[in-house]
């Protein structure tokens, strides 16, 4: 998973002033799997996003991993 789609996947999930979308679950499960994909160096436990069972993110953690990533790359 490169950067550039998590950037895409995040706008599905959410709007650009950082709004949660009407985009469904299944979204919101991905999202959390690709947020601890790309987090994660490896061999490290990834933060905890979300619960990628229920679809519960952790918005604010989401959203600073998408500031950082616009910002360093």
């Amino acid at each position: 998973m490169t950067k550039q789609e998590f950037c895409n996947h995040y706008y599905k999930v959410f709007t650009e002033d950082g709004k949660v979308k009407p985009c469904g679950r299944n979204m919101c499960i991905q999202l959390i799997e690709i947020c601890n994909e790309i987090s994660a160096p490896p061999g490290r436990e990834p933060l905890f996003y979300g619960d990628a069972r229920t679809g519960m993110m952790q918005i604010d953690k989401i959203q600073k991993l998408m500031m950082y990533t616009e910002l360093f790359g």
